[in-house]
């Protein structure tokens, strides 16, 4: 699969954070990446963030000068208005989910009224339990869940229990390069594109990057979609594939030189040497 441009002038890039848009588990934009982004906003293309971090950290949505930030796999998006939106978890979910028989899991349920923890399988509370001011669940957590995160072996036998028997509900995780975390968020709460109506672009004109199964949503949604790296469950999926994370710096490049040479996409960009 060759790196090629999308055959149309972009409305929106939305991007996957860790793995994607910054190094995994990074903590911001290069200087090449944050140039280049401030170059496709000037052609008047617009960038969203779309993560599995429950909370993406202001510096970051400054950074980008994103339009939209989907944090949760999507369960919660804030725009740079200021408008927030999120999707709970229906309660008998949340105590479905909660019956999971993982003995010694980590299991935090994370909503609007912050993080809280299954201390039921769990031997001990963990130090970030503290440092993220976890408290064990109460009902309060069960009514105002976004998400619920297990750490465990059985990780990817517990995902595939979920997908099989409760298909409303979005499960991701369970398979390299993450196969002791699983994410369980509502079916209306995914990385696909809820921000394209908000912020008034055309859905055939959305570009979107991911690289790993949490991306799935994202990429189907998007009129062209890019790959990053070799995650299997996204091969044959995308328009168009980037080697590693390291190579999308350069593919923006390429991007934003198409569209600044031209105004309008009488034919398709030459495929990226």
């Amino acid at each position: 699969m060759h790196a090629e441009l999308p055959p149309f002038i972009p409305e929106l890039l939305a991007f996957d954070l860790d793995g994607t848009l910054i190094a995994e588990r990074g903590e911001g934009l290069t200087d090449g990446t944050r140039t280049v982004l401030a170059r496709l906003r000037a052609q008047g293309v617009q960038v969203a963030v779309v993560t599995g971090r429950d909370r993406a950290r202001r510096h970051l949505m400054d950074a980008n000068d994103a339009a939209a930030v989907a944090t949760g796999n999507g369960a919660h998006l804030q725009f740079a208005d200021g408008t927030t939106l999120h999707e709970l978890l229906a309660e008998e979910d949340v105590d479905r989910l909660l019956r999971h028989g993982l003995q010694g899991a980590q299991v935090v349920l994370f909503g609007t009224e912050g993080y809280a923890v299954d201390t039921s399988c769990a031997d001990v509370p963990q130090a970030w339990m503290t440092q993220f001011n976890c408290s064990p669940i109460q009902a309060v957590h069960r009514r105002t869940a976004l998400k619920v995160w297990y750490r465990h072996a059985d990780a990817a036998g517990w995902a595939a229990h979920l997908r099989a028997t409760c298909p409303h509900l979005t499960v991701t995780g369970g398979l390299p390069p993450y196969p002791m975390d699983v994410d369980v968020t509502c079916g209306q709460a995914n990385k696909g594109t809820r921000i394209v109506a908000r912020l008034g672009v055309s859905p055939e004109r959305v570009v979107a990057f991911g690289d790993s199964d949490n991306d799935l949503p994202l990429l189907r949604a998007a009129a062209f979609g890019v790959q990053v790296g070799t995650h299997a469950p996204l091969m044959g999926l995308a328009h168009a594939q980037l080697p590693g994370q390291e190579d999308l710096e350069r593919y923006l490049r390429t991007l934003c030189a198409w569209l600044e040479a031209t105004a309008t996409p009488v034919l398709a960009p030459t495929q990226m040497a």
